[in-house]
């Protein structure tokens, strides 16, 4: 069955004229703070981020720290 799929012609047609990719953009967020709904307290507050295209920025610290958090918001 798997050799009978992979015969097949694919069903999907190429695109005529691509779509052109956009520019490079960055991402920059100003004294970012995140509260949880219900929490009293916010999980993270007064975090600055200038990232230009191409950069990569890794977020170290301890278990709890906030790190995910930054990336989920």
């Amino acid at each position: 069955r798997l050799a009978e799929l992979e015969a097949r012609p694919a069903t999907v047609a190429e695109p005529l004229r691509a779509a052109p990719l956009p520019p490079p953009s960055g991402f920059t967020a100003d004294g970012l703070a995140v509260r949880w709904p219900g929490a009293v307290t916010d999980a993270v507050r007064g975090v600055d981020l200038d990232l230009r295209p191409g950069t990569r920025l890794a977020l170290t610290g301890p278990s709890g720290s906030g790190k995910s958090t930054v990336v989920a918001a």
